[in-house]
């Protein structure tokens, strides 16, 4: 199963962003991530599985 991350700066835009894809019907989700994983500091990803 392949994950799709859209990255986010804010709590705020991640929730927006995953409520506009699941009224679409698309399955959403929203994680934490660290800077690790990004590169540019900690914020938020909206995940999308396919």
């Amino acid at each position: 199963m392949q994950e799709y991350l859209i990255f986010t700066g804010t709590v705020t835009q991640g929730l927006n962003g995953r409520d506009i894809l699941r009224k679409k019907g698309i399955k959403a989700d929203l994680r934490k991530v660290s800077g690790d994983e990004k590169g540019i500091g900690c914020g938020y990803a909206i995940v999308i599985k396919d």
